[in-house]
Parts: C-alpha cells; structure tokens; sequence
C-alpha cells in the first residue's frame, strides 16, 4: 500500500492485499498456474510462464484484472473515482531493452473502451511506447459536482494580467530522464463542459508525441468539442543549453465562451485564429522576455455579453475591450458583424499591429 501512496494525488483505500501464487520453477521455465491478488473490491488473476534462460522462449503472461467499483480503490486529488466498473485483459510477453511488451491491452471503463498496445525498455535508458484508440469514454463521473456546475458569469477570474510572470527553471531535466513515444486516437468522447449544461469540451481526440534524447515534439494534436476544432504542434528541446520552445497553434469555428450571453454557444461568433511563437530560456520568466511570434484572429458575426466582463477578463482586459468597443459598458449585449485582428509579439512585447477591424450593429471600428 506505501506504494501505492507515492502516486500523487492518490490516496489508496485501507484494504488488506491477499496475494495466492501457484507456480513452478525449472532452470528455463517460471510457470505461473495461478496468481490472485486482491484489493478492496479489485481482483487480478494471471497465468502464463516465463523463460529464464536465453535459449528457453515462448515467455506469455495473460492477465485481467476486474473491479465493480472504482470508487472503492480510493481518491484521487482532483477527480472522483467512479462507481462504475473496470474490466482489464492484456498478455505481457518479452520486449527489446530487457523489457516488455503488451500487444493486445483492452480495458472496458467509463462506458466505453480503450485498445491497443504498450511496451516498456530499460536499456541503454528507460523508454515508454504506447498507442492506444478509445472510443465512447464518458468522463462525467469523474468530474465533482461542484466543477460540473460552475456559473461562468459569476464566477470571478483567478487570472491577474498584472501579476509577475514566475522565474521558475523549465524543468527540463526531467525529459532527458527517458524517451517516450504516445499516440493515442479518441472518439465519441464526452467531457462535459463545466459552463454550459448540456455542451462537451472535448468529443474527438487525436495525439502523437514523441520524447527523445531531452526533445519533446509534438507533431499532432487536435481535439473537437462544442467549442470548435483545436489544432497544436509543438516543441520543447531540452537537450540544448537554453532549452528552446516553438508552438503553432489553429482553430476553426471556435467560440470564446467567456463572452456566451444568456443565449449560449450557439449564439456566439465563431473564429479562426492562428498562433506562432517561438522562444528560448532556462526559466518561464526568459521564456517570455524571448518570445517572437504572432496572433491572427478572424472572426464571424454573432452575440456576445458585456455584463460580468470585469470579472471575467479583469480589470484590464475590460478596460481594453472597453476602448476598442465603447459601448460595452453601456449595453448588455453587442451584436457583431464581424471582424479581425493581428498582433505580433517581439522580444516578449505584445503588440497590436497592423492593428483590427470591428463592424457592430452600432458602430464600425478600425
């Protein structure tokens, strides 16, 4: 269970292990009739055999492990474990790097299900491979009541534009530590969104990344919910002296939800905006002060609220959507027509330029 403990987050249930192991050992072979391990309200069973010498082969170990509720394996910090079952079946046989490999992992969780395969290497470093396809997971168990239902027009922001960017050291130590490899693909996913009732963050998923010698890149990841399409690619390196950093960003379609009136997402503007910055340094504050790169923003017409802006952008970003748009401080709602923007970032300094365009049902901004 101390194991267990050094999870962050995680703190197990206070269950007693009961291990039973029915094996054999010959000078090739460790043959495992049966194994059964449980926890709380989880079970694992497992047989197969294991080769101990290089001329012996066929080493396979099938394994499934059964739980009816998750919730009784523990709590995590920031999620709810459900009460909904776990189902796990996978066949562990030898990898490269004295490791090992999982080439059929299935596990039925969520109300949905997750395929695919894993593998793990420990010479000449660690290194982790996994691709994995999940389909129909409902993440709403997961989320607690109170992030479920949270009033965006009430609540007040956390951000403050104003507050000192951190000199915390990019911790970059760590990705030299082991290599990693991830692609994963989701679809019909649900995960709700915590403003609007009834609306999903995030519907389809797809990622590949790639950790190695210190570099990590992330050459795909693109997710679609009800707020529009998010594409990113990026990078972070590491291996260098002063790690350096690059990400693109797109959307398509994509609503601003801070700015939905009583009338939701569906009456907002949709937007295109593309994203590129790059940058170099040892600490988040270099990163920044480093920063080169630019922000173009198209957007359509549609309705957007003005109440409850103060707080939800701070005091700055209102008084600045207040200058371009005079009269948000005036109506409840500015219905848009359309309009565009492009800013360009040097040397760490934001800038508007060559500047926006704004057309109201009001007025006409450039």
């Amino acid at each position: 269970g101390q194991y267990l403990s050094n999870l962050r987050g995680f703190k197990p249930a206070k269950a007693p292990f009961e291990l039973s192991l029915d094996l054999s050992a010959s000078p090739d072979y460790l043959q495992i009739r049966d194994l059964k391990l449980l926890w709380a309200d989880a079970e694992l069973q497992g047989r197969g055999q294991w080769a101990l010498s290089d001329t012996a082969s066929g080493s396979a170990i099938e394994l499934e492990l059964n739980s009816s509720r998750l919730s009784s394996l523990g709590e995590l910090d920031a999620l709810t474990l459900p009460d909904a079952p776990l189902r796990l079946t996978a066949k562990v046989v030898p990898g490269a790097g004295e490791g090992f490999k999982v080439p059929n992992l299935a596990m039925d969780v969520l109300d949905g299900k997750i395929t695919g395969q894993v593998s793990y290497g420990a010479t000449p470093k660690p290194s982790i491979s996994a691709d994995l396809v999940a389909t129909g997971l409902d993440f709403r168990p997961l989320i607690r009541e109170s992030e479920s239902s949270v009033d965006t027009a009430a609540a007040p922001s956390t951000v403050s534009l104003g507050r000192v960017i951190p000199d915390q050291r990019v911790p970059v130590e760590v990705l030299r530590r082991f290599d990693a490899e991830l692609r994963f693909s989701g679809s019909g996913l649900h995960y709700p969104d915590p403003g609007f009732p009834g609306k999903v963050l995030l519907r389809d998923l797809e990622l590949a990344a790639q950790l190695s010698d210190g570099r990590l890149d992330v050459g795909r990841f693109d997710a679609v919910g009800d707020h529009g399409d998010l594409s990113i690619q990026g990078m972070l390196d590491g291996s260098q002296a002063i790690p350096e950093l690059s990400v693109k960003a797109q959307t398509e379609a994509f609503k601003f939800g801070l700015l939905a009136s009583e009338d939701g997402l569906e009456a907002l503007p949709t937007n295109q905006i593309g994203f590129e910055v790059e940058a170099r340094g040892s600490t988040v504050r270099e990163l920044a002060a480093t920063a080169n790169g630019q922000l173009r923003i198209i957007g359509g017409s549609g309705l957007t609220a003005n109440t409850g802006l103060d707080q939800k952008l701070g005091s700055f970003g209102f008084d600045l959507l207040n200058t371009v748009n005079p009269f948000t401080a005036r109506e409840a709602h500015t219905s848009i027509d359309c309009w565009s923007a492009a800013f360009v970032i040097e040397d760490g300094v934001f800038k508007m330029h060559p500047g926006m365009a704004l057309r109201t049902d009001r007025v006409d901004i450039t």
